[in-house]
């Protein structure tokens, strides 16, 4: 298969990837980054990383989802590392419960709908956004959103071959 010279953003095409080497189906994000459609992982866009991607696989639909945890905000302007670090440690290895509250109008930098969701630890049945509302990393609301900030947050930290949020939402 022939390398890319550079592909249009939102194009999908395979892209060697950091963490295990593999060939994973990608898309190039408006900033630089590639954009990995069946993990949700990013990672910087290297030319030499890339080659074409082959029609028999079009057919297949991303497995990426953009979700908003339901109800809850940051408590500052994006979410904090602190606040990424607690779920990362909190979800790590865990069972997770995922409930699509509501599909949300995707907008132009997803690549589907933004899934509005609730997530529990399925051993305790604990809710991950009132986690983060006690600890102070968010606040509650009742408007019903899906920015960036809450994509940026799963699609960079919770989404990855190893995560068990990978295996229930796709």
């Amino acid at each position: 298969m022939p390398l890319l010279p550079k592909p249009k953003e939102r194009q999908l095409f395979l892209y060697k990837c950091s963490f295990d080497g593999a060939w994973c189906r990608a898309q190039l994000l408006p900033n630089k980054q590639v954009l990995l459609v069946d993990f949700g992982s990013k990672e910087p866009f290297a030319e030499h990383k890339s080659k074409c991607f082959p029609k028999r696989l079009a057919h297949i639909p991303v497995l990426v989802r953009h979700c908003s945890l339901a109800k809850v905000f940051p408590s500052g302007v994006l979410w904090s590392e602190g606040c990424k670090k607690f779920i990362k440690d909190t979800c790590d290895d865990q069972e997770l419960l995922v409930l699509v509250k509501s599909f949300l109008k995707k907008s132009p930098m997803q690549v589907n709908p933004c899934l509005e969701v609730e997530i529990f630890l399925k051993h305790t049945a604990v809710s991950l956004s009132d986690l983060l509302v006690q600890k102070g990393f968010a606040k509650h609301t009742e408007v019903s959103h899906c920015p960036m900030i809450c994509n940026d947050l799963f699609s960079a930290l919770i989404w990855s071959k190893s995560s068990p949020l990978s295996h229930i939402c796709s």
